[in-house]
């Protein structure tokens, strides 16, 4: 307005001004508005369409030409609902029986392994809700929309239960043992520690086994030479593996990500470890809001370095208990070679390797549930992705395929 007008900036150094109180700024305040009230504003600025009205006037005819020639559609399920006839509705019942059924068919199988488990059964329950109703919806889209969803919500929860907690300290447990691999001497190694350092714990408990019965046998001829080299030798094998085990708890990998994400040294990072034993993910979580408070980490990150922090404690209490197991078998088994009855430190040597063997089967079992819950997925991954099916035998029914693949077809078109 100000060049419009040739009023050379009065205008807008009075707004510039007007937060001021000095006498310059007053003076060209009254100044400015003396003048903008003899101003008339269309004389000098007048009002012009934008360049791009012919657009604007296109779209708004095009959309009332649309709204008037194409059929009425309604997104509302209960008006689409009412709107179907009695062949669509046919339609929708045949496919809701048959999906019905497939789906019900797979729930089933997870169900029963949930029921199985201590672990799984909140999973059972949840499952149960996801069910398809008896009454369909009344178009076959309305159906097929309607088992994707519930299909999408199994195949989650599953994603939820293989990727928990239990199987997060498994595979740091499974990491460190890798490293137990590591630091062995070949050749030097035994069956047991090989299966260890391979995370296989069926072999490992196979391994125990033999291992049982051939220090249950030299125990037994402990007055001979043999025996007594035999069950040196395997006592040099289980504190050697102990030692070991006893190694892995001193991984750093935790200390320095703390060190790095956290901004800690190296002493704060291992004092916080040692803090936090013993304590649940919540209760870690809490100590390191408090001690990280001035690191402006985000809820996130805390949550994050919580959830490490409590599987890396986990997997050092494992690593733990399985050295003091294998501690408490070498010593059993050095008892064995004295003269004399040796019948106390033969059950002492039995107790001990049958509790190592307890926390072997226990790993299994976690690894094995978790195993479970991933074949238990892969039929809802068929019936998610349809286009795989063709290529699996002995997945979903082939009516379900052909359904889910139409439902895509026509969502694409």
């Amino acid at each position: 307005l100000d060049a419009a007008a040739g009023l050379k900036e009065r205008l807008s150094t009075a707004l510039v001004l007007r937060a001021s109180n000095d006498e310059f700024s007053r003076a060209a305040r009254s100044d400015a508005e003396r003048v903008a009230a003899r101003l008339h504003v269309p004389a000098h600025i007048r009002l012009t369409p934008p360049p791009v009205w012919p657009w604007s006037v296109a779209s708004t005819v095009a959309a009332v030409l649309l709204a008037w020639l194409l059929p009425t559609m309604s997104i509302w399920p209960q008006a689409r609902a009412e709107d179907a006839g009695p062949e669509l509705r046919a339609l929708a019942e045949a496919e809701h029986r048959a999906i019905k059924a497939d789906l019900d068919q797979q729930l089933r199988g997870v169900q029963e392994l949930a029921e199985g488990n201590d672990k799984l059964k909140e999973l059972a329950a949840q499952l149960e809700d996801l069910r398809m109703p008896d009454a369909p919806p009344r178009t076959p889209e309305d159906v097929r929309r309607d088992a994707l969803r519930r299909i999408d919500d199994v195949r989650n929860k599953l994603d939820e239960q293989a990727r928990g907690e239990d199987a997060r300290k498994l595979e740091q447990v499974k990491r460190l043992l890798e490293e137990l691999g590591r630091r062995q001497d070949p050749g030097q190694s035994s069956p047991l520690s090989e299966a260890l350092a391979r995370g296989d714990f069926q072999e490992a408990q196979k391994a125990l086994e033999q291992l049982k019965a051939q220090l249950h046998e030299a125990a037994q001829q402990a007055e001979s030479p043999e025996a007594r080299q035999k069950l040196e030798e395997m006592r040099r094998q289980l504190d050697e593996l102990a030692k070991k085990l006893q190694e892995m708890q001193s991984d750093l990998r935790m200390q320095k990500e703390l060190e790095h994400k956290a901004g800690l040294t190296e002493e704060q990072a291992r004092d916080l470890q040692q803090r936090s034993e013993g304590l649940s993910q919540e209760q870690i979580e809490e100590l390191l809001k408090k001690e990280l408070a001035s690191k402006n980490l985000s809820p996130q990150q805390l949550e994050e370095l919580a959830r490490k922090l409590s599987q890396d404690q986990a997997a050092r209490q494992m690593m733990k208990d399985l050295a003091q197991q294998l501690s408490r078998a070498a010593e059993a088994a050095s008892e064995c070679q004295n003269p004399g009855p040796s019948g106390e430190a033969a059950q002492q040597l039995s107790d001990a390797l049958g509790q190592l063997g307890q926390q072997l089967s226990e790993m299994e079992a976690a690894e094995q549930m978790l195993n479970e819950l991933q074949e238990a997925g892969k039929p809802f991954d068929l019936m998610l992705y349809p286009q795989k099916a063709h290529h699996v035998a002995g997945s979903a029914s082939q009516h379900m395929r052909e359904a889910m693949i139409a439902f895509f077809e026509q969502t694409l078109k």
